[in-house]
Parts: C-alpha cells; structure tokens; sequence
C-alpha cells in the first residue's frame, strides 16, 4: 500500500499536509487539496482505519446483554471470559465493554435490564446479545433497538431479526448428533428422558426436536420430555426414574447434565444410564472426567464471546462486512480427551 510518505513525494508537499486533506483538517489550499486528492485517488489510497482510531478522542463502546454469570452452571463465566479477552486485545483502540446482566428466569429482570440499555443507547456503538427467552427477546426486546446500533447475536438466536451477525453452533446438527451417540451407546431398546430447562430458547428446541426425530425413525427406542425450571430439578429426576423402569439414556440440551450425574451419584442408582450434555462447567468437567457422564457436546463459549466483540470491531471500527453466521464446529468431549480442552 502507498504511504503517506510516498503520496507527499509525488505531490511535492510535506506528509503533515497530506495528513490534513485526508482529514480535511484545513490548512491547506483549495489547489494543494485538490492536488492531492487527485493522487490519492490515482494510487487508491486507503486510510489505516486502526491508526486512525488511535488517534481519534472518542472511545468505542460496545454494551453485553447475557445472562447472570452463575445462572446455567456458571456456565455464563464461559463466554465472559473471551469477551474480556478480546477487551483486553482491543483496549489499545480505545474499545470498552458494559455489561447488562439479566435473571434468565424473570421476565422483569430482563426488561428492567434492557431499559438500562436504552437510557445508554447514546454510549454504546454496538450490542453484543445472548437471546434467552428467545420468543420474549423476538416479541419484546429486538423491535425497540435503536436503528443506528448493530446487535450481534451468540450462544441462540432470533428468526427474522436485523442483527448483523449469528455466533453459535448448527443447533439443529447437534441435536442429531446426540441422537446418534446415545443410539450408540444404548445398542437396544429402551426409553430416552430429555429434560428441557426454562424457559425455552430457540436452540434449545432445536436441540430436542431434531434428537427426538432421529428416534421416531427407530421404534426400539421412546423418548419423553420433561421440563424443569431448577428448582425441582430432583423430584423431576426422581419421577423420571420412578416412571421408567426401562430409563437406558438422558439427554440435556444445555449446561444441566452435571446435576443428573450428581443425582445418580448421590442416590446410588445402579441402573446403567448413559449421559449426554453440553459445555465444560465445572461439574460436567468433574463427572465426565468421572465417566458419570458420558459425552458432552462443546459450543465454544469462550470463542463465541471473544468473537462476538471482535465481530463488532471490524464492523464498526474497521468497516469490515461481517459474516452474517459464523458456524462453529460441535466438539465431542469424552474422559478420554478431556486433558485436551
């Protein structure tokens, strides 16, 4: 690329001048300006967007709308900790992180914390967005944010929304590839227990019903659907054992399998019933390393939140045209590679 430098020489002036009509900082004469410009536009000169924004006195700040850190197994610390990843690589350009933390529980708690946002939408240059309650985000949240602000979704996602981008895996693909490995692991008939959290998100759903689908082609094996809200998540379990003498799987489509484990564990049951969950919380890392558990299904948390801000970045920093998926591979973790993650 042409440097400032360069651009000078050819037009005979000193680079603080070529500095002052790229910025129209005046100073200069009409025929100096228009002199340079003409170079400029013959070379195809494009600024260093990123020198400029080290030089510019406006911060960029970009606004996180997820959950509280502790809900879903801790598993919210995930995500947090590539975001402040990527604030700490960006920090130099002047990129700051507010945080909006919401009870994914309460309807009250989540509007009460996007009015936040709203009374702030003259400080944030971008919002990076975790859509639980996915059909309350659709209906109540994405129609009232401000035009001039792009959003960019991650870990779920909102149909037919403005956000310029989606980080996450292909929810549908993973609840068909947890279908085919507890098939694998039950090699027999049986029945399958899906224990859904509340409330619901759209990934999740796509979770449950493309693992449930897999096994309405195969009569040898039943699932059923249980919802749990956390509070009664042992009695539900204690129905779904008292339920099913035949129980040979359960499959939970979110952070939640730790506390399955922790059930059998606890309760000493020695019925052969094989877990598959997602993500690396503390407890599913303790009883997949365990066997309790016996795989998980990694979505990348920490690379969707790091990423999710760096893909704010190059849109509204380096004016770089974003993808509007970024698909991210569906980790298979068993004890066996555990080390490795």
């Amino acid at each position: 690329m042409v440097t400032i430098k360069e651009i000078a020489k050819l037009a005979n002036v000193s680079r603080g001048t070529v500095d002052r009509v790229i910025h129209e900082r005046g100073n200069y004469s009409e025929a100096i300006g228009k002199k340079v410009k003409k170079i400029l536009e013959k070379v195809d000169y494009k600024p260093n967007i990123i020198a400029r924004s080290l030089v510019s006195k406006k911060a960029i700040t970009f606004g996180v709308f997820l959950p509280k850190p502790h809900q879903d197994e801790k598993y919210w610390e995930l995500p947090e900790q590539g975001i402040k990843k990527a604030e700490k690589e960006l920090e130099t350009y002047k990129v700051k992180i507010i945080y909006f933390h919401y009870n994914k529980n309460s309807k009250t708690s989540f509007k009460n914390c996007f009015d936040k946002i709203l009374k702030k939408k003259d400080e944030l240059d971008g919002l990076l967005i975790a859509p639980s309650m996915s059909e309350f985000t659709k209906k109540e949240f994405i129609k009232k944010i401000p035009d001039g602000i792009p959003y960019v979704f991650f870990d779920s996602y909102v149909p037919n929304s403005k956000c310029i981008s989606y980080i996450g895996q292909n929810s549908v693909q993973s609840g068909s590839l947890a279908a085919k490995l507890m098939k694998l692991l039950i090699c027999g008939k049986g029945t399958v227990g899906i224990i859904r959290m509340v409330p619901k998100d759209y990934h999740i759903d796509d979770r449950i019903k493309s693992f449930s689908d897999f096994f309405n082609k195969n009569k040898e094996i039943k699932v059923r659907i249980y919802e749990i809200n956390g509070t009664t998540f042992n009695k539900l379990l204690q129905n779904i054992f008292e339920e099913n003498s035949n129980l040979r799987g359960i499959f939970v489509p979110s952070a939640g399998a730790g506390r399955v484990a922790e059930y059998i564990k606890e309760k000493r049951i020695k019925r052969n019933v094989h877990i598959i969950g997602y993500d690396l919380t503390t407890r599913n890392r303790s009883f997949l390393k365990k066997g309790v558990i016996d795989f998980l299904l990694s979505q990348r948390p920490e690379v969707q939140g790091y990423e999710g801000i760096m893909t704010l970045f190059r849109h509204v920093v380096l004016k770089e045209k974003v993808k509007k998926e970024q698909i991210l591979p569906i980790d298979i973790l068993t004890k066996e590679n555990l080390k490795n993650y």
